[in-house]
């Protein structure tokens, strides 16, 4: 399906969808198409957001943290972590997603609200140790560099490329995906050169 749809179109489309994931008993598949049918409801047409569609190549990605909890300096001073404790559906399949080498920006939640620092994907999902039930995922990250200049939620929310992010538009999500553009447009406001 290209570009925008109505929602009655694209609930139709995705009903058969389901239809035929229900039988194959693919429960990944079945997840990701109730995610992007929730996407769709939310933003009333259908708009795919490429990360999360068709996943080929190199990806871009934002994680959130309270710097309370896990800062960029605690980041930046352990070199390397396993990104653990993430109980959301939407969340979970941005994590399985992830592959190494991906980029990730890191963005602290709480009153900061500002994205400062950049990471990349150094482990595949696997099994999150910290889960006591269910299926739920982890990924390793490393630290890569600290942003030259942070950038707000509202610059995110003020600029004409980026008020289309997930972050900007469902700014709860813990982890979420980034088009190149916007991964390039935030390098540029950010003045960060990699």
């Amino acid at each position: 399906m290209q570009g925008k749809s109505t929602v009655s179109e694209f609930v139709s489309e995705r009903s058969e969808n389901l239809r035929k994931i229900v039988a194959s008993n693919d429960k990944f598949a079945l997840n990701l198409q109730w995610v992007l049918l929730f996407y769709g409801h939310l933003n009333r047409v259908y708009r795919p957001c490429p990360s999360v569609v068709k996943i080929s190549g190199m990806n871009y990605w934002l994680v959130k943290s309270e710097p309370e909890t896990y800062s960029w300096a605690m980041f930046v001073k352990n070199g390397k972590t396993a990104w653990t404790g993430v109980r959301n559906y939407a969340a979970r399949i941005h994590l399985r997603a992830m592959k190494s080498g991906d980029r990730v920006f890191f963005y602290h939640s709480g009153e900061e609200k500002s994205i400062v620092g950049l990471g990349r994907v150094v482990k595949e999902f696997y099994s999150d140790p910290t889960a006591d039930e269910g299926d739920w995922s982890c990924v390793d990250l490393a630290a890569e560099k600290a942003l030259a200049k942070p950038v707000t939620l509202a610059q995110v929310k003020a600029d004409k490329i980026l008020k289309e992010m997930v972050l900007a538009k469902q700014s709860r999500l813990s982890v979420s995906p980034v088009t190149r553009e916007q991964f390039e447009r935030l390098l540029k406001l950010e003045e960060t050169k990699l």
